[in-house]
């Protein structure tokens, strides 16, 4: 339809012209057989209607194609709305950081390789325990035994633990073998693997360089196993040992 509006629309201006130009110059349209020209009126008249009839036909096509263009694009817009209302509804798969066992599997796990003046006590998971500012998770501390305490970070999606933290308080005796034994039992409870001579003596070097540099408060991290191991020391808070995953 717009095209035949288009040719009309054409057509009607042509005559129009021819029209203008036979009142003005008559002999250049004229029939050179017979002589005749064509009468300026009827040519104008024609011009007219054709242009009318052109303008008509545009006048009402090009509405309906802007109406239909405008469906489609309020189509499109609901149909991306749509798609960005459902990826909001649809829940994250975003993986979260986790030790593969709950709290309480640890300190079953913990309890069989500890001596008894060093065995957890049932562990308090809440809110309150240190984590306020971290969202999705929760925590708990306890007293292991003396001078020995960890914090532990929970996963509110399944109740996993996240991380563990070590800490053996400044005291007269230092760092002796049974506070190396007690961080050793922690770390094999995570990871049976880390009973091994081999994974021990890795993570005894990350404890004995971060007690050597203590006054520096440096951080020394090893990955030994399928954990990640950090440790850091200072003179007046002792030796912090942090587990997390790789």
């Amino acid at each position: 339809m717009l095209l035949v509006a288009w040719v009309l629309f054409l057509t009607g201006l042509l005559l129009f012209v021819c029209a203008v130009v036979c009142s003005i110059f008559p002999s250049a349209i004229e029939n050179k057989k017979t002589g005749a020209v064509p009468n300026s009126g009827e040519v104008l008249l024609g011009g007219m209607l054709a242009l009318m009839i052109g303008v008509g036909l545009a006048a009402f096509v090009v509405p309906e194609r802007k109406v239909a263009a405008k469906a489609v694009v309020d189509q499109s817009s609901e149909a991306a709305l749509a798609a960005d209302a459902a990826s909001a509804v649809k829940p994250s798969a975003a993986p979260y950081a986790s030790l593969g066992m709950t709290p309480n599997q640890f300190r079953a796990e913990y309890n069989r390789r500890a001596s008894s003046d060093y065995e957890l006590a049932e562990l308090k998971i809440g809110r309150d325990h240190g984590y306020e500012g971290y969202a999705g998770y929760d925590g708990f501390k306890q007293v292991v035994g003396p001078n020995v305490g960890i914090t532990g970070r929970v996963n509110e999606v399944d109740g996993s633990l996240a991380e563990l933290i070590a800490n053996v308080a400044p005291n007269e005796s230092g760092m002796t073998v049974k506070y190396f034994a007690v961080l050793g039992a922690m770390a094999a409870a995570l990871d049976p693997a880390m009973s091994s001579p081999e994974n021990l003596e890795k993570l005894t070097g990350i404890i004995l360089r971060a007690l050597e540099q203590r006054k520096q408060h440096k951080v020394f991290e090893h990955a030994i196993g399928k954990l990640r191991y950090s440790a850091s020391a200072s003179e007046t808070t002792g030796l912090w040992l942090v587990i997390s995953p790789r």
